[in-house]
């Protein structure tokens, strides 16, 4: 026996110790027998480092503390003492077993099951946050299960130890609590309260329903960075097939900081139960059962007399936050169907206008049979997702039809006082057009019952004086757009905006799914409609606006910046979020190392806001398949086939099939000529930072031998291929590819010799021969030559080859095209390269210094349409002379970050430069000891094939 008790040994002359039954970090479990009340217990008894750290009084007074907790779901504390400088508490014995037992047999736990263990759990922190007493360390192992029902355990013993938290403590090599299921305030040493609590307990939840915790780590201190400051893992990529609601519950839980959690462990335990069926008795009987059958593990539970349900407390609900519910329309023709959906989003678009009011999208919050027929959400069903929002007013309310006419009857119920606060009624023809109309007539009449009296009533005109058919056109773009369908989406945006020039909301949403349709002239016009009216529109809107201007100019950092305001206003709104993501994934804010990470985690966030918002899930499925997660990949794809987009379905149905079975599984030559389109994207995506490149480089093979199955994307085509090519080594296929393409005066082909060569490929002579041709034509200093991407060729081959007299003259070229252009986009390249040159000419003159402030102060300021497939704009030959430079002087982590934008999906012709760039990245890892890096850079290099770049073995 450990810690000094063997076993028959006596605890002051009441408790004779028969054995051990359990062991952890702090404390071993004893069976023990009761001497004077002859009864079977259990005796924790404290390691001695902690009783040492705690001291006998600190000991005795929280555990008393923890016996006055009498609460059917907290486990009953009968004595304590001190012995031989030994601590020990003394609980009841039963059979039955710990959460941590179950969840390592079973994995995952049903939905019903998880509910109704939270809710004994939060019904015990309930209790004892009432009584201030936080427990600080909830976890499985602390949970007990018995006779159908959860116990927590421990409340004294982690509060003892916050208490003496102190280098004592410090010292032992422990800490407060347990870093997978610790809140990021109590990671960080901060002072903690009930809401720390709430936060364990959605780790709880989510390893229940995931089979695993949301944070892991090799060490505390990883898991702990993680819990601080780590994206929030989707449950619903986890594990299918959850309550719609059970996401955003877990999500809110495990919130970073504390204010954007639920309040209290009732409201978590409210949230996630009040939309699911009440349970029956089933769940007992389970539990009764499998604590039979376990292999007879005892452990210290208390044995409760009854198990009632505690309602949970008050909470303040906010009376201008209104949850929003689609409207029943089921009594209007079916050719209608989606009008109850309809009215919720112009009622939502209303209300933008309408300060100090605010909404939520009650949609997301509801079940998949309540979205097809809302009448199947019951008022308690919904007043119970109101409260969890703290929403003071829901609205709801349905359609009918009477011979010609329509009537919506709208009604804006009280949460507090569990009534129909106000109604209205409007009337209307039966006919789609006028839907609308009747709606805001509806909403009109209704909205002055939230404002004070003395207060005017809302103006909402910017949405009421529209045209209703521009309304109609916007409501169905709304429609497409929330799907993927983005042409139609586009198509119905420019209808309303043709309808009602004035219609600013209509065109600003235009542009986004232009975006998506990489139309840039159809961007520029939507947003040109915008710009007069840009004023008019709701504080998060003008600055959305804001950022998709910038995006579309290609001005990473003022996008961010302009839709991190928006979600100031509106933390979850998926769109912002969506837009945040996009900012990463298409282009390189200054300062990120791995964007598409960043990227990933606004896609999943906003995902996650609205389950049935389809845009974000696209480039999701793409990371994953790239990551090769193909289980998270499957669900992530067919959660967006099931919204039928009319965008990319084609394309991530054959990156996963390749993922999935290789090169070989997809008949290449069919797909190129069947659906030329999607095949391209497919292996766009599979070429980023090389993650496929078999299945890129078997897509692509077929694609650049039918120029004509091409049209409008022959040279993205073409230019992928010979990336891949170039990153697999397989240089006289790339010399081939380009002397084909040559002979046909594709643009820009010429110049991928200087590129090849910079980036490791033996092309030397042809870049030399390309700059050659450039002295003949326009002077042996290019003084004739004026064109900004000419210019920048021989720029960085001059730089190449260490040439600063020419690269002077040329810098000087650069700075007169940059001063006196006539044509815009000249004169900004004219500066980017200009700055490229000098931070070339301050490497070669040994000025090390201002050549790493050069480099990272190059700012590309093209439009975004100028990104995916441009040669110069994405400065990748710089971006590579900037990470071998940071190498050089020993800024390792430095050049690691800088290398790995290669990895980015922002421009193609960052492929050439990728197994360059994780040479760098490896000799990096190596010299800085980054034993994980370093493997995990020389392993993507193998994959490539690319044992030339592999430098020194690795330490034995």
């Amino acid at each position: 026996m450990s810690n000094g008790l063997p076993a028959q040994s006596v605890l002051a002359d009441r408790y004779r110790i028969e054995e051990e039954i359990g062991e952890g970090g702090m404390s071993i479990v004893y069976r023990a027998h009761d001497l004077r009340h002859d009864r079977q217990v259990a005796v924790k008894v404290l390691r001695p480092e902690i009783a040492a750290s705690l001291g006998e009084d600190r000991f005795q007074r929280e555990i008393e503390i923890e016996a006055k907790l009498h609460h059917p779901n907290i486990l009953q504390v009968y004595d304590s003492g001190a012995t031989d400088d030994s601590l020990w508490f003394v609980m009841p014995l039963v059979e039955g077993e710990t959460l941590a037992d179950r969840l390592k047999r079973e994995g995952q736990l049903s939905a019903e099951d998880a509910t109704h263990i939270v809710t004994d759990v939060a019904d015990a922190l309930q209790y004892a946050h009432d009584r201030d007493i936080v427990h600080r360390d909830i976890k499985p192992s602390n949970i007990l299960l018995t006779s159908g029902h959860a116990l927590v355990a421990d409340f004294g013993i982690a509060r003892a130890l916050s208490q003496a938290a102190d280098e004592t403590l410090t010292a032992t090599g422990l800490t407060v609590g347990t870093p997978v299921y610790m809140s990021p305030e109590q990671a960080g040493g901060e002072t903690v309260d009930r809401r720390a609590d709430v936060y364990s307990l959605g780790c709880v939840l989510f390893e229940m329903l995931a089979g695993e915790p949301p944070f892991q780590g090799d060490s505390a201190r990883a898991i702990l960075t993680k819990q601080m400051v780590g994206t929030i893992p989707s449950i619903e990529v986890a594990r299918a097939g959850l309550p719609v609601h059970f996401d955003a519950t877990v999500r809110r839980a495990l919130a970073k900081d504390p204010d954007d959690r639920f309040d209290t462990a009732a409201d978590l335990a409210s949230a996630l139960s009040g939309h699911i069926l009440p349970f029956g008795p089933a769940w007992k009987r389970r539990q009764q059962r499998r604590g039979l059958i376990t292999a007879g593990t005892i452990v210290a539970l208390a044995v409760a007399g009854w198990f009632a349900l505690r309602a949970p407390p008050a909470i303040a609900l906010d009376a201008n936050r209104i949850l929003v519910f689609p409207v029943s329309d089921t009594d209007l023709p079916t050719s209608d169907a989606g009008t109850g959906l309809d009215a919720a989003v112009l009622v939502i678009t209303a209300l933008e206008h309408a300060p100090p009011l605010k909404w939520d999208d009650g949609w997301r919050w509801m079940l998949p049979e309540q979205r097809s027929d809302p009448a199947l959400l019951t008022p308690d069903s919904a007043r119970d997702i109101a409260r969890s929002l703290r929403a003071r007013f829901f609205l709801d309310g349905e359609f009918h039809s009477r011979n010609d006419s329509a009537t919506l009857f709208l009604r804006l119920n009280d949460v507090i006082g569990d009534s129909v606060y106000a109604r209205a009624v409007a009337t209307g023809p039966l006919d789609a057009s006028a839907y609308s109309a009747i709606t805001l007539a509806a909403l009109t009449e209704l909205l002055p019952s939230l404002i004070d009296p003395g207060r005017p009533p809302p103006d909402v005109s910017a949405v009421a004086d529209r045209k209703p058919p521009a309304i109609t056109a916007f409501l169905q773009g709304e429609r497409a757009y929330r799907k993927a369908r983005y042409p139609e989406a586009q198509s119905h945006y420019a209808s309303a905006v043709e309808r009602d020039s004035l219609f600013a909301f209509a065109a600003l949403k235009g542009a986004l799914a232009a975006e998506w349709t990489h139309d840039s002239a159809a961007v520029e016009g939507f947003l040109g409609a915008v710009s007069p009216r840009a004023n008019e529109l709701p504080a998060r809107y003008a600055s959305f606006y804001d950022g998709i201007s910038a995006y579309d100019a290609g001005m990473a950092d003022s996008a961010i910046a302009a839709f991190q305001t928006s979600l100031e206003q509106s933390p979850r709104w998926p769109e912002a979020l969506t837009a945040l993501g996009e900012t990463h994934y298409h282009l390189i804010p200054t300062g990120v190392a791995l964007a598409e990470s960043v990227a990933e985690e606004y896609f999943r966030a906003a995902a996650d806001a609205d389950s049935g918002f389809v845009p974000p899930l696209l480039h999701l499925a793409e990371i994953a398949i790239r990551k090769g997660d193909l289980a998270a990949a499957d669900t992530i794809v067919r959660r967006y086939m099931d919204a039928d987009p009319t965008y990319g379905q084609g394309q991530l149905d054959l990156m996963l099939r390749c993922a999935t079975g290789g090169p070989t599984s997809v008949d290449w030559e069919a797909e190129a000529n069947g659906q030329p389109l999607e095949t391209f994207r497919a292996a766009r995506a599979m070429s980023v930072g090389m993650s496929l490149p078999d299945c890129a480089r078997s897509a692509l093979a077929p694609l650049t031998a039918r120029p004509a199955a091409t049209a409008g994307f022959e040279w993205g085509a073409f230019l992928m291929y010979q990336n891949v090519l170039m990153a697999l080594g397989e240089y006289d296929a790339v010399r081939t590819l380009l002397e084909q393409a040559e002979s046909t005066a594709a643009l820009g082909v010429p110049y991928l010799y200087v590129i090849d060569a910079i980036a490791g490929a033996p092309f030397a002579d042809s870049a030399a021969a390309q700059d050659g041709w450039l002295r003949t034509t326009f002077g042996e200093n290019y003084q004739e030559l004026r064109a900004p991407m000419a210019l920048w060729v021989a720029s960085i081959w001059n730089a190449e080859v260490g040439d600063t007299t020419r690269l002077e003259h040329i810098r000087g070229a650069l700075e007169e095209v940059a001063r006196e252009a006539d044509d815009p986009l000249w004169r900004r390249r004219g500066v980017l390269f200009e700055a490229g040159a000098e931070a070339d000419l301050a490497r070669l003159r040994g000025d090390t210094a201002l050549a790493i402030e050069a480099y990272g102060s190059l700012i590309p300021s093209v439009r975004s349409a100028n990104w995916n497939w441009g040669l110069a704009d994405p400065l990748a030959v710089e971006r590579f002379r900037y990470a071998e430079l940071l190498l050089a002087v020993g800024r390792y982590e430095d050049a690691i970050d800088v290398a790995s934008v290669f990895d980015s999906p922002a421009a193609a012709v960052f492929g050439p430069f990728i197994p360059a760039s994780l040479a760098i990245r490896l000799e990096a890892a190596r010299v800085a000891g980054l034993t994980r890096e370093e493997r995990r850079f020389r392993e993507r290099l193998e994959r490539l094939g690319r044992s030339d770049l592999l430098g020194e073995p690795p330490a034995p």
